[in-house]
């Protein structure tokens, strides 16, 4: 166990001098839901940046977009955040996509198959990246035909989802099975969440581990603590 050296009034700024960069989680460590974990945040925040001249960012493994995240900052806590400085797993999969094709990874125009929510699409469209616009929240399982599997899909990617079911399992599974070449991102490994009210729940984890058992292949995953996102 390393040894944990805590910060009090008189070793702060010598910790503080140390260091250029300071890097932030968000939930849990900045907020939780739509409140402050402290309400001198804020205040620390600029005194850390205006004043110390720190370089500040906030990385997640959030499937909300960039631009959600910088909405929450200013609708909740009146904080002013630029996007440069916010770093989120949806965010993440949709630069790994792009260094792909600039990589010609793809013989083709790049087309996404999204199981998640609106934050991934609205990252992967901000990217110049198509993604597939289906709706598949009622379909089930029985209804599910090999036809129905776009052939143009190049990737598929699965982060949050809480209405997965096992049509868009069975779809996405089709896709990394039947379409040559097509890959699998997954936003982050989280097994579980912890709600507002501290109660666990599944993580992002819990939606695309069917995939891979159903394919056997295993993703490549955007989020921390893999070093592509930091």
């Amino acid at each position: 166990m390393p040894h944990i050296k805590y910060l009090n009034s008189k070793n702060v700024k010598e910790f503080l001098n140390q260091h250029d960069v300071f890097i932030f989680d968000l939930d849990g460590v900045i907020w939780k839901g739509n409140q402050l974990v402290h309400p001198n945040i804020p205040d620390f925040l600029e005194w850390l940046n205006r004043d110390m001249k720190k370089k500040i960012y906030f990385v997640t493994n959030s499937d909300k977009s960039r631009r959600m995240i910088q909405d929450k900052f200013k609708k909740y806590f009146r904080i002013l955040i630029d996007l440069e400085n916010i770093y989120t797993s949806s965010f993440a999969v949709a630069e790994k996509i792009k260094e792909n094709k600039k990589q010609n990874r793809y013989t083709k125009k790049e087309l996404v198959y999204v199981i998640g929510k609106d934050g991934i699409i609205e990252e992967l469209e901000q990217h110049g990246i198509d993604v597939k616009q289906e709706d598949h929240n009622e379909k089930k399982y029985e209804d599910f035909r090999i036809d129905d599997v776009d052939p143009n899909i190049t990737s598929v990617v699965c982060g949050f989802d809480s209405t997965i079911n096992a049509y868009k399992i069975a779809y996405a599974s089709s896709c990394l099975r039947y379409n040559k070449n097509c890959q699998f991102f997954v936003t982050c490994p989280d097994q579980h969440h912890v709600s507002c009210d501290e109660i666990i729940l599944p993580g992002t984890a819990s939606y695309w581990k069917p995939i891979q058992c159903a394919t056997n292949i295993d993703p490549i995953v955007a989020g921390k603590p893999n070093p592509f996102l930091m």
